[in-house]
């Protein structure tokens, strides 16, 4: 469009590491293998990713807490909802036409690189009419193309090769082969019930924060706190981690004494 937008600069990737494997200390190789080819970028740029696992081991927050620590915006797109001309633009044609969803990441964001998280990438609308999700991100994974891509709504070329692309995904199975082709395709462990503890600060400080609550308002769980935890979770999904801590939080009374 000819408006210069600037990009954000790879930050100290030791802090980000660090950041990550406070809450995710049974990932350290993922994280390893998603920040590696930041390490020769002078700006926050990565390959595609595709990340896999099945649902509530925390592959969605992982996404967002990698957003915040590389300090760049996060716009999600909700795969079994959006089409290829939300993403893409809508063409003028249809009474609801508007900017894709990348070109709208970019404006609100105020960088050229956010990172654009594709929720449930295996379950993408399949429909012709306003075009498959499938297709228009793959011409926007393809370098070349996304230099010159046209916004429908627009009708004017942006250059949109700088947008970080990040999917989730319970499986592979129907997702396209050219798609897979262009991500980098990692496997996300589930915990195990060894990292209860070390996971413990980061989720009770998330749930506090969620709750409305001041994290120093809500101290460390007890040893019997913990023991109950325990009992009730051996390891597997973070959704159901949370649940208990949440039920163990609430006994306490906090969260109907937030102000």
């Amino acid at each position: 469009m000819g408006i210069p937008v600037p990009l954000v600069r790879t930050p100290d990737l030791r802090v980000v590491q660090s950041a990550l494997l406070q809450e995710y200390p049974y990932a350290q190789e993922l994280i390893d293998s998603i920040l590696r080819p930041l390490a020769p970028q002078s700006y926050v740029r990565l390959p595609p990713i595709l990340l896999l696992g099945p649902p509530g081991i925390g592959k969605s927050r992982l996404v967002r807490r990698l957003g915040e620590a590389l300090g760049i915006g996060v716009w999600r797109i909700d795969a079994p909802r959006d089409t290829g001309g939300a993403v893409g633009g809508l063409d003028r044609r249809w009474n609801s036409a508007e900017p894709g969803h990348v070109l709208a990441a970019i404006a609100r964001h105020g960088h050229a690189n956010p990172l654009i998280f594709v929720d449930e990438l295996e379950k993408s609308q399949t429909r012709q009419d306003q075009g498959r999700l499938w297709d228009t991100l793959l011409g926007l994974m393809e370098r070349e193309t996304s230099r010159r891509f046209m916004d429908n709504a627009l009708q004017v070329e942006c250059d949109l090769s700088h947008a970080v692309y990040v999917a989730t995904a319970n499986a592979v199975g129907g997702i396209p082969t050219p798609l897979l082709d262009r991500m980098l395709v990692l496997n996300m462990p589930e915990p195990g019930a060894e990292h209860l503890e070390a996971m413990l600060p980061t989720l009770c400080i998330a749930i506090a924060r969620e709750q409305g609550l001041d994290e120093g308002f809500v101290p460390p769980l007890t040893f019997g706190e913990i023991a109950d935890v325990r009992r009730h979770w051996g390891g597997g999904s973070i959704r159901r981690l949370r649940q208990i801590v949440e039920v163990v939080l609430g006994a306490r009374g906090l969260f109907e004494t937030k102000h």
